[in-house]
């Protein structure tokens, strides 16, 4: 009887290890109680609404004051700009202004070249046909940093509730699958763990509206949500 059982903790042992290595899954047979720990992933392609240029000012002067006089004459240049395109002026925000000391080396000393500044703005744009165009206007009125064009949503709380819900879903099929291929059925939710990831998603396909302006694709946004969640299994004559 202590041989027989042994060879079931070994065989035991045996499938949650493969189940382990192969991503699957991992059965739990403490106190009595099965449970089977899946992960899985959900995600929803969308659209992007809006766009996020991060332009910047970097200007180089003798003195620091002359570097910075220099630096916001072009800044507001650029804002009028901006501003009589119909950027919302509540909603353009400085995300950056720096000055330092410019020095280089030449033939082993140190060489004063003047003060930089730096100043870097977000500039949302909600009309996506028109990025192309606020983009080289910002430069043609003195932006000569674009540290950053992103497609991003407005609000993507809804889309990644979507792809939770996927996520929560594949869960339970790839745990009501592992459970029948040992002859189990899946009995109740122990526990949910959520991990929020998404990112960009690049169409391979679209086309600049206007030849005479930047070609700016935007493409599209894949939200991803991802989950673990522990199920509890039991015999099919058990759940009756």
């Amino acid at each position: 009887m202590r041989k027989f059982r042994s060879e079931i903790l070994i065989i035991l042992g045996m499938v949650t290890l493969f189940l382990t290595e192969c991503g699957l899954g991992t059965f739990s047979f403490a106190s009595e109680e099965i449970t089977l720990k899946v992960r899985a992933k959900g995600d929803v392609r969308i659209a992007p609404d809006m766009a996020l240029l991060n332009l910047g000012v970097e200007t180089i002067a003798p003195t620091a004051r002359e570097a910075q006089g220099e630096n916001a004459e072009v800044m507001q240049r650029v804002l009028s700009k901006l501003l009589s395109m119909g950027i919302d002026k509540t909603q353009i925000k400085t995300t950056g202004f720096s000055l330092w000391r410019v020095t280089e080396y030449y033939e082993g000393k140190r060489e004063f070249k003047g003060f930089r500044v730096t100043h870097t703005l977000e500039v949302p744009v909600m009309d996506l046909e028109k990025v192309g165009f606020i983009l080289d206007t910002a430069i043609d009125a003195g932006i000569n940093m674009v540290q950053s064009v992103v497609f991003t949503l407005r609000d993507s709380r809804s889309s990644y509730r979507e792809a939770l819900t996927e996520a929560v879903r594949k869960a339970r099929a790839k745990a009501e699958a592992i459970a029948a291929a040992e002859g189990l059925k899946v009995k109740d939710v122990k526990s949910i763990v959520e991990e929020q990831t998404w990112g960009p998603y690049f169409a391979a396909e679209g086309e600049a509206r206007q030849e005479t302006t930047t070609p700016l694709i935007p493409g599209g946004l894949k939200i991803e949500a991802q989950v673990t969640v522990t199920f509890t299994l039991a015999k099919e004559t058990d759940l009756k």
